[in-house]
């Protein structure tokens, strides 16, 4: 193999649907990576196909492809992988993939997440998603600042206060315009 054949973006569409077919861990996450290029329609019935693998890896990755090649059936899946995935990494990064569905879809799902899964990683996961998307309202950021101070983990305590701080600086910045 040559350098160049290696490099996700020189895989042509058959060679990813051969590499995903191939149950091959590395492959397998090469083949997601290098899914980037292509349509919606083309990319989401094989991240859906990823979800289902034994490496949480690219279980991971799957979730962060149907984030970023989003349609509804794309969003239905990371809705199940929140409910059902028993990994922890995987969850957190299915959190954030429908973080980028928009909050107005997300922010019921995310807000149950949060209140019932109780691992670190899920709920900074989910409060990152949060403070990055634009269309999430100073109340809703509040309310989730609000949760995370009073967690047992000083690591969502300390994105609890990270939140307030934003809350702090752009309502700061609205009133010197």
């Amino acid at each position: 193999m040559t350098a160049a054949s290696q490099e996700p973006s020189s895989m042509g569409i058959d060679a990813i649907r051969v590499a995903i077919a191939s149950g091959h861990t590395t492959s397998r996450m090469r083949a997601i990576t290098a899914l980037q290029p292509y349509d919606v329609d083309t990319c989401v019935p094989l991240l859906l196909e990823c979800l289902n693998d034994q490496a949480f890896l690219v279980r991971s990755l799957a979730c962060m492809g149907l984030g970023y090649k989003a349609n509804e059936q794309g969003k239905l899946a990371l809705l199940k992988v929140l409910k059902l995935e028993g990994d922890p990494n995987v969850r957190a990064e299915a959190a954030n993939a429908l973080a980028r569905h928009g909050m107005e879809q997300a922010l019921p799902a995310l807000l149950d997440l949060y209140k019932r899964d109780t691992h670190w990683l899920v709920r900074s996961s989910i409060l990152a998603a949060l403070a990055d998307e634009k269309d999430v309202t100073p109340e809703v950021l509040d309310q989730f600042a609000e949760m995370a101070l009073v967690d047992a983990d000083p690591t969502l305590q300390e994105a609890g206060k990270q939140l307030k701080l934003k809350l702090q600086r752009e309502s700061l910045e609205r009133l010197l315009g």
